[in-house]
């Protein structure tokens, strides 16, 4: 997210939000079903954690007062929260996500406070199920037709389209999330699974190799460093597997298999370095192409060998979501080159910290 504004270049705004005298606060705005302004609330203890594995990768939790929703059918509204910057003469307000909202507790006049739970829109593509047996005919361009079942679930849903269509077509049972049906289109053309963005407008976009990313973000231990002292660098290498297979199990499609093995005499998990194969093979439902099926075992392999696990903590700030392109450079930990957020979580609280979870996705 380019977290310019107005008349703000990203990069004034940057420099802004790296200053020790800045001014942050935070706003929640309560909006009905159809996103129109109720009122603004206040939410106490709020946290928003973000975990791109998760299939609701957004969620918010925190304390409301009773009196701001005592009258308020809550199951049919959403919270927005904001990050907001007093700047000049001006607030700068970031959206921070959209959040169905599920209230703890009972509604009773002495409570002062009620816990809620939110989580971004998602939720209802997960909650929703199909009634009958759902079928993708041959010919059916795949992300015509994960926009399709979203559309039925979504108004605003941003699609980068695939030309790519089914060879035999696919079905599903009856009874199926349809946020599985989605996410199974997606993974057949190596795109990423559906997520929504910080205004919770839906997004289906392919997957891009770490190698092949912009930088999102930069944060680096010099004079104008908003990282807060405290690294945590973590390493598992003993399970990574240096031989990755994946085929076509589905009796209608073509029977294709794609192997990597890792025999690099440089790479510390190879064949030749471990002295023994270690073997991560799987079957995959539906795929597009044989490329596609190369590129998602490269994919796999390249996850799999993100051993190094960084965890950090700076100021909060704005424009983080899915999977962001992060470049470090820590030169106290020796630490410099682009990382891949996998989760973060901000502390809404006056003086509260953000926390990253980067991994280096590449083979090594």
């Amino acid at each position: 997210m380019n977290i310019a504004y107005g008349q703000y270049t990203q990069e004034e705004l940057i420099k802004a939000l790296s200053e020790e005298s800045r001014t942050v606060f935070y706003e929640y705005i309560l909006v009905d079903s159809q996103k129109n302004y109720i009122n603004t609330i206040s939410v106490d203890n709020a946290k928003i954690s973000y975990d791109s594995e998760n299939e609701v990768k957004r969620t918010l939790s925190g304390a409301v007062r009773a009196s701001d929703i005592i009258d308020i059918d809550t199951l049919d509204y959403y919270i927005r929260p904001y990050m907001c910057l007093k700047y000049k003469k001006d607030v700068i307000r970031w959206p921070l996500g959209l959040f169905l909202i599920s209230v703890s507790g009972d509604y009773e006049e002495h409570a002062k406070l009620l816990e809620i739970t939110g989580y971004d829109v998602s939720k209802i593509a997960l909650d929703d199920k199909t009634d009958t047996r759902t079928y993708a005919p041959g010919e059916t361009v795949y992300t015509s037709f994960a926009a399709q079942i979203a559309g039925t679930l979504y108004s605003n849903v941003t699609v980068i389209p695939s030309e790519k269509s089914y060879a035999n077509g696919m079905e599903w049972d009856i009874g199926t999330q349809k946020l599985i049906i989605i996410n199974d289109v997606l993974k057949s053309i190596n795109y990423n699974p559906l997520y929504f963005d910080e205004n919770g407008i839906g997004q289906i976009t392919p997957f891009v190799f770490d190698e092949d990313r912009t930088v999102d973000h930069v944060y680096q231990d010099n004079e104008t460093s908003i990282i807060v002292d405290g690294i945590n660098v973590s390493t598992d290498r003993f399970e990574v597997p240096n031989k990755i297979v994946r085929y076509v199990e589905n009796p209608d499609a073509a029977y294709l298999v794609s192997t990597y093995v890792n025999d690099d005499p440089d790479s510390p998990y190879s064949t030749v370095n471990r002295g023994r194969v270690i073997v991560d093979i799987d079957s995959v439902d539906d795929i597009a192409s044989q490329g596609d099926l190369d590129n998602l075992v490269y994919r796999i392999a390249a996850q799999a060998n993100s051993t190094e696990e960084i965890e950090f903590s700076t100021l909060n700030m704005p424009g983080h979501g899915y999977r962001d392109c992060i470049f470090l450079l820590i030169k106290t930990y020796g630490i410099e080159g682009k990382y891949i957020e996998t989760s973060w979580e901000m502390d809404l609280s006056e003086g509260g910290l953000m926390t990253h979870i980067v991994k280096k996705e590449a083979l090594l």
